[in-house]
């Protein structure tokens, strides 16, 4: 068995009284807005709409996802916490700069620099946390940018916030975010 592979839901877990994979997904994973979880879930739905799925996650790849020969890198922020809160969070995204580990040749680079060709910045919006539904794609935006753009314009900065996001792109729904990475690659704005 490759340790490595993608596991079903249903797959027992061997010798453990009838558990399920999808029994320790559901303790581990539940609370998608905690902000580790909501990471991985905003590039599970950048994934999907990419239909780059395929292959299990690696967590520390210099990048996200592949997309075609297009390095992907997913950042995600939110106004809500999973945990009581006297006002809604700030919304910034990590744009910092990285020296990479390859997870395919377990090379790590020498110089910091950001390591995609384009990011998806995903905005979960919900303000209220009684009817806020992290897993509703309708109540998520998401902000297509190429790293070029990001590096002219910013340089060394660390973070990016939602009114200078909002200055480099549009935000998109879900069902629009594969048409929006298409169209930045064909209009060759990768540079």
């Amino acid at each position: 068995m490759n340790a490595n592979r993608l596991f079903k839901q249903g797959e027992h877990i061997l010798n453990a009284d009838g558990l399920t994979v999808g029994d320790y997904w559901s303790w581990a994973y539940s609370d998608i807005l905690n902000n580790v979880n909501r990471g991985v879930f905003a590039e599970f739905l950048v994934g999907s709409a990419l239909e780059t799925l395929q292959s299990p996650r690696q967590a520390w790849n210099e990048f996200d996802l592949q997309y075609e020969r297009f390095r992907v890198e997913v950042k995600s922020s939110k106004y809500l916490q999973s945990w009581n809160q006297e006002k809604l969070s700030k919304i910034s995204f990590s744009i910092v700069k990285t020296k990479g580990w390859n997870a395919d040749t377990n090379i790590n680079q020498n110089k910091k620099m950001r390591n995609s060709d384009l990011y998806v910045f995903c905005l979960f919006t919900e303000k209220e946390i009684r009817t806020a539904n992290v897993i509703n794609t309708d109540a998520w935006e998401f902000y297509v940018v190429s790293t070029g753009k990001i590096n002219r314009k910013f340089l060394e900065q660390k973070t990016i916030g939602l009114t200078s996001l909002k200055k480099l792109a549009t935000p998109v729904k879900y069902s629009q975010i594969k048409s929006s990475v298409d169209s930045l690659i064909e209009k060759k704005l990768l540079d």
